[in-house]
């Protein structure tokens, strides 16, 4: 447990670290895709840091057994930090071990200027 804490804490640390900067989408009407793990929709990320957080990001997966998702947004469409982030776990229907299972969505709101993580299944208990 507190392995899988450090390396969350780590984790969100590294992606607080590299964001500085600022498209506007709706939790709704994002596109998932398998493997893909940075949704960067604030445009705040090169596509080397995309890639870089996307392998860290599958290294605490397989360690924490849950998935491990960042979300950046200019816009919540009038949502909550945590209606927008768990609406998009929500849609994305994720899970480490099964649809709707373990996961946690740390999403960078650029519009509130805040961070928010969403978890669910085991990481709850994280």
């Amino acid at each position: 447990m507190r392995k899988l804490k450090g390396l969350m804490l780590a984790f969100c640390f590294s992606v607080v670290m590299i964001t500085s900067s600022s498209m506007v989408v709706h939790a709704d009407s994002i596109v998932y895709e398998d493997g893909k793990r940075v949704y960067d929709y604030a445009d705040l990320f090169t596509s080397y840091e995309e890639n870089k957080l996307t392998e860290y990001a599958l290294e605490v997966e397989e360690e924490a057994k849950t998935e491990v998702y960042v979300l950046t947004t200019k816009d919540t469409d009038g949502k909550s930090s945590m209606e927008y982030a768990d609406d998009f776990g929500d849609n994305g229907a994720f899970g480490y071990d099964y649809e709707y299972g373990t996961y946690i969505v740390m999403l960078i709101n650029m519009e509130e200027r805040e961070v928010w993580l969403s978890t669910s299944g085991e990481a709850e208990d994280y």
